[in-house]
């Protein structure tokens, strides 16, 4: 039998795929005390998008990367870059009691939003509380099953695919609570191209957008508010009994020092992770090309 420390002790990749690139780091430690032994971030020759992913490629650069003997850990992590997943926010049916029914519920929301591009692809929803709306996700599904193949040849367990969004989510909640902001709050991510704009109110998340990147993002920000204030009562509704509206920033591109101003916005800065913002002076840079 192995020493108890042993069973505790934690060596896990932690891989962000974003259209762009792949950033790689290993963690070391007793679970929950852990820190990056390594780190690397890889150029792609060819851009990887949820429009038309070229799994070959993908797989190739992956399966390349990770053989080396630094990336040999017992377990990893995926994060997706927003560009590769389409969300949206869940209403609560009551009259929905069966798995099947609340599948058949989600596939009409996604098709509804994104058209039947869609239908494919793997969707799933994250934990939320009776009687209240739930945040779902639609990730391409030959990107999962590649991501699955690769990590399963290479015997690494792989533990998670987690959107982007998902772990800015938890940031935004985290920080909710420790200033106990008012039961409204806005959550903008800004990354890889793309703008996630999304609405808390009570603890629960009322309207959600993933939307291309325009060169104006603030202008971009303001008016898919106002629109949305115009076609939707129920939204504008909720926003017009708050006198001060506060929004949760992460846009890891933007310098911490820059000043930003949207509209009449009390504006939060949320951490900015090193992994999804263009510059890693930190972090090896290593091109792989791949025929």
């Amino acid at each position: 039998m192995l020493p108890h420390w042993l069973n505790v002790m934690t060596d896990e990749l932690n891989v962000c795929i974003r259209p762009n690139s792949l950033v790689i780091r290993r963690f070391k430690g007793v679970a929950g005390k852990t820190r990056c032994i390594d780190q690397q971030k890889i150029m792609m020759k060819k851009a990887v998008d949820h429009r038309d992913v070229e799994v070959a490629y993908l797989a190739k650069v992956l399966h390349t990367t990770l053989s080396q003997a630094r990336w040999q850990a017992k377990t990893a992590r995926v994060v997706l870059a927003n560009s590769f997943v389409r969300y949206a926010v869940l209403p609560w049916n009551p009259v929905i009691k069966t798995d099947e029914e609340k599948q058949g519920y989600l596939q009409h929301l996604f098709v509804s939003l994104y058209g039947d591009v869609v239908k494919s692809w793997n969707k799933t929803i994250s934990p939320s509380g009776f009687g209240q709306p739930a945040v779902a996700s639609a990730i391409p599904t030959p990107l999962i099953q590649t991501i699955d193949e690769i990590f399963a040849s290479l015997a690494i367990q792989l533990l998670s695919i987690q959107p982007y969004l998902m772990s800015v989510m938890n940031d935004a909640i985290a920080v909710i609570k420790s200033q106990q902001l008012q039961s409204l709050c806005w959550l903008t991510v800004i990354s890889d191209g793309r703008l996630c704009l999304g609405l808390m109110s009570e603890g629960q998340w009322l309207w959600l957008k993933n939307v291309q990147q325009e060169s104006d993002v603030i202008g971009q920000i303001e008016l898919l508010i106002q629109r949305e204030r115009l076609i939707n009562s129920v939204f504008d509704k909720a926003v017009q009994q708050r006198y001060e509206q506060v929004m949760l920033l992460h846009w890891p591109d933007i310098s911490v020092s820059s000043v930003i101003k949207i509209g009449s916005y009390r504006i939060i800065r949320l951490p900015s992770s090193k992994l999804f913002a263009k510059e890693q002076p930190d972090t090896q840079v290593a091109r792989l090309i791949a025929s």
